[in-house]
């Protein structure tokens, strides 16, 4: 179904297109998500093409719903991408280049232009999906081929940023000083923070407390979580756990695969997309988030030959630009960061994987909740049919975290 573009969104298309030597072309414009797929705006596909060409691009644009600006945290999120695009990105590739890595990091879609004024906020990025990339079917744990891969390509993007502020930390502050969590609310003061992360956090962690019933460990553990969360949130922001520029989103929605023969289903690479809750922070933030939302449990329970994949990555890129892991980031130092901060991932699998096995009938309208005046939270608090794979999923995170003191 053809999707009405705003006058804004068709001057920047027919700007690139003359950019990128279209004469004559034509605008073609589909519906590119589903209810729940991307809960803070829309996803348009668009083509330009003419008798020689054609460009294949995703519009992601910003809700204007007022209601759902308010409970969830838009125009701070689309900014913060644009910034990822436009600034962080062309500035870590500049680094790379001058340090002997002229191939720059490739792990992120071509942006073709963005807009940032308010209530018009989008962006135009290149189609992965025309040039053979393709998601992970999300009701399903990833094998070692796709869960090796991403690791690596996050081990080479967080290497760029302990590169940076080893080689060049002047410029990473400026780059990163203002890359605070969008959520984050202007003016707010400790208590009221602390009330409004309590009350919130609780809320979800006790999806993760009823999930693990039956497990007297599982539940001990998720309940002291939860009693603890504020303090856990307080740590992990602290200025010398910022060890790196986060993804910050990293569930299997957020991760396109290259497949050079489609039958084998073997990956090539990895784009990860999805930059709006980018941040500073432990890398153990995007690693737990990806490995309890996406990895079985045998893979979970080998963490350290997966830390080790990871860790090796990093180390590579850290040598290609004149850096010495072993001081700017040696294994003992990921691991500490691990065994301190890896229960992020548990906060974020307890919301994620009920959206990751939900039927899609039964995905949250966060519109709509935000219309019947839900906060967030609520918007994304609902019962799913398959509550059974849910509570195998999420217990069979907790029961590792357990047994490794974790959590």
């Amino acid at each position: 179904m053809e999707v009405q573009l705003s006058p804004g969104q068709s001057n920047a298309i027919d700007r690139i297109a003359e950019e990128e030597g279209f004469e004559d072309f034509d605008v073609t414009t589909n519906a590119g998500s589903l209810k729940g797929d991307n809960y803070m705006g829309v996803i348009t596909k668009v083509g330009v093409k003419n008798h020689r060409k054609k460009l294949d691009l995703i519009l992601k644009s910003a809700s204007s719903n007022v209601k759902l600006r308010e409970i969830v945290p838009i125009r701070k999120a689309f900014v913060r991408e644009i910034t990822i695009y436009e600034t962080v990105f062309p500035a870590f590739d500049e680094f790379l280049k001058e340090n002997g890595c002229p191939e720059g990091f490739s792990g992120h879609p071509k942006v073709y232009g963005t807009c940032n004024e308010e209530n018009e906020e989008f962006l135009l990025l290149e189609n992965l999906k025309e040039i053979g990339y393709d998601l992970w079917e999300r009701t399903t744990p990833m094998d070692w081929d796709h869960v090796a891969l991403v690791l690596k390509e996050y081990g080479k993007f967080h290497a760029i940023s302990l590169a940076m502020k080893e080689k060049n930390p002047e410029i990473y502050d400026k780059l990163t000083k203002d890359l605070t969590n969008v959520f984050a609310r202007d003016g707010q003061d400790q208590d009221e923070m602390k009330e409004i992360i309590e009350r919130e956090a609780r809320k979800a962690l006790s999806n993760g407390i009823k999930a693990v019933k039956g497990n007297r460990k599982a539940e001990e553990a998720m309940e002291k979580f939860s009693d603890t969360i504020f303090q856990f949130f307080q740590e992990l922001q602290m200025p010398e756990n910022h060890l790196v520029l986060l993804h910050g989103d990293c569930w299997c929605n957020n991760l396109l695969f290259k497949y050079e023969d489609p039958k084998t289903k073997r990956p090539s690479k990895v784009c990860l997309i999805d930059w709006q809750l980018s941040v500073k922070g432990s890398p153990a933030v995007d690693l737990s988030y990806f490995l309890f939302t996406c990895a079985p449990k045998e893979i979970l329970a080998d963490h350290q030959k997966y830390l080790k994949i990871y860790h090796d990555a990093a180390s590579e890129t850290l040598r290609n630009v004149g850096c010495d892991p072993n001081t700017v980031f040696p294994f003992a130092l990921l691991e500490k960061h691990w065994r301190k901060y890896a229960k992020f991932g548990v906060y974020l699998a307890v919301m994620v994987l009920k959206l990751m096995l939900s039927e899609k009938s039964e995905v949250p309208d966060l519109t709509e909740a935000a219309d019947a005046g839900k906060s967030f939270l609520e918007g994304i608090s609902y019962d799913s049919v398959n509550n059974d794979d849910y509570n195998r999923r999420l217990l069979d995170v907790v029961v590792v975290c357990v047994e490794n003191d974790w959590l």
